[in-house]
């Protein structure tokens, strides 16, 4: 090694190591897990209630309405179920070792990417249908 390498190891190793604080990783878990729940019952809430809203008013539309409607829920609810299962992995998960929350957390990222992907999709197929309809 070079004189430039020592230098470089020795101001590495100089840098202080800040100690972890268990109790905020703690807190950042719980409140994460916390917004997915909420997430998870505002996907719920997006879906379910216009279905039941449909089936109380479905003799009100037209033929091609309705076929429009029974298109649109054929599309929105397996999206919906693909969205709870992303997100059941922090919503849901219980690892409070400092491994598994890592993992929990590479693996809900990855979920939250999936889930992006499929809002930023949906919005144009829902302006798609907006229009159509």
């Amino acid at each position: 090694m070079n004189d430039n390498d020592n230098d470089l190891s020795a101001l590495w190793q100089a840098q202080p190591v800040n100690a972890i604080d268990v109790e905020e990783v703690k807190r950042t878990f719980f409140t994460e897990r916390k917004k997915q729940r909420l997430f998870m019952v505002l996907d719920f809430l997006g879906v379910v209630p216009p279905m039941v809203l449909i089936w109380w008013k479905w003799s009100s539309f037209s033929l091609v309405a309705g076929g429009m409607i029974l298109a649109m829920l054929v599309l929105c609810v397996p999206v919906l179920i693909y969205q709870l299962w992303l997100r059941r992995v922090t919503a849901f998960g219980g690892d409070l070792q400092t491994r598994g929350y890592l993992e929990s957390l590479i693996k809900q990222m990855k979920n939250n990417a999936r889930i992006a992907w499929m809002t930023k999709h949906s919005c144009w197929v829902a302006m798609a249908f907006l229009f159509s309809f």
